[in-house]
């Protein structure tokens, strides 16, 4: 019996039958229909999906979406060379944007990737980041006020609702940031919900949004109004601010606590490598401190953070056992499948 291990290859088990998977790949061994994403992307119909392997390689050149797909990597923490579970790396950031076409990226969906640059989405509603490493998130209603977008289970540097492209501070969101890391959360508001996360450096210009369940670590606090916090964690503030303050209202908080994370996490530094365990030791005062009872921080909450890595909740082959040796001519191969789906 022969076996071949078949890492970060997605074997769907359900899909519409209208939609199409397209697979890329730039590594060396080249196991994907494309090698540009952009290309598949441009190749993808509305509800398409596009799967990148990992790869020791980056992904060249800037992602634009302006239509509804779904692109999904091997996860956004992985380490590793192709085929051993390397991320698939995007260095020059992705745009969403409904105003570049008469589609709508609405529903889009971006999974498992790491993106070295900004995230910016222009006018795209139910727009989920999942799983993922960004540097920046950037969004912009352009005169919506029925946009809604999800970031969750994410590792973002920033997220701000500022408008990069005409530089309006826009409050008019449903957002929602759960079970993630950040250093930056900016302009966000009354629409905005920041649940079960992880924030180390500051919350700047915020009015009227909900925090609650949150690790705010060496956290500042600037000019936010309005907001309610709840039930969060507030260590090391280097203004020494207690929560709730100002006009901001909420209860439950617990100011000046050591969440005590696994790991020897510096206060003085605006973050730390994901390598470093932000993992709570069974004495943290988060354990089930959370306003429904589970965790404060990204391991509670109604979604916690499923697996360290990023890797997507989708049916991965793991093996693929080929039952016989020997095949005859027009004669039949037996092979044997295994897979298993992340949580």
């Amino acid at each position: 019996m022969k076996k071949i291990a078949l890492l970060f290859l997605i074997s769907f088990i359900s899909f519409n039958a209208n939609s199409t998977v397209r697979t890329v790949n730039n590594a060396p061994i080249n196991a994907g229909t494309f090698t540009d994403i952009q290309t598949a992307i441009n190749a993808s119909a509305f509800g398409d999906t596009v799967y990148v392997h990992g790869s020791p390689n980056p992904y060249s050149g800037a992602l634009t979406i302006t239509k509804r797909i779904t692109l999904i990597g091997p996860g956004g923490y992985i380490t590793g060379t192709s085929g051993n579970g390397a991320v698939a790396y995007i260095p020059n950031g992705i745009l969403i944007d409904s105003t570049l076409s008469t589609h709508s990226p609405t529903g889009t969906k971006i999974i498992g990737m790491y993106c070295g640059a900004d995230i910016q989405v222009r006018k795209g509603n139910n727009i989920l980041i999942d799983r993922c490493v960004v540097a920046s998130i950037y969004f912009s209603n352009q005169g919506n006020s029925n946009i809604k977008m999800s970031v969750k289970n994410s590792s973002v540097d920033n997220i701000q609702g500022y408008d990069p492209f005409c530089c309006a501070w826009t409050i008019d969101f449903f957002l929602t940031v759960s079970n993630s890391y950040s250093t930056y959360i900016q302009y966000l508001g009354q629409n905005s919900l920041v649940i079960n996360n992880t924030i180390k450096n500051s919350i700047n210009y915020c009015n009227g949004a909900n925090f609650s369940n949150n690790i705010f670590y060496y956290t500042s606090y600037t000019s936010n109004d309005n907001c309610v916090f709840s039930n969060n964690v507030n260590f090391g503030s280097p203004n020494q601010l207690t929560l709730p303050y100002g006009t901001n209202t909420g209860g439950g908080n617990l100011n000046q606590q050591d969440p005590l994370f696994i790991g020897s996490i510096p206060l003085n530094v605006a973050w730390n490598d994901l390598d470093d365990n932000w993992g709570l030791q069974s004495s943290s005062p988060c354990i089930n401190a959370g306003t429904d009872g589970t965790n404060i921080g990204p391991s509670g909450g109604s979604n916690p953070l499923p697996n360290w890595f990023g890797v997507p909740n989708i049916p991965q082959m793991q093996e693929l056992n080929i039952l016989n040796g020997a095949v005859p001519q027009n004669g039949t191969l037996d092979i044997q499948v295994k897979a298993r789906k992340r949580n």
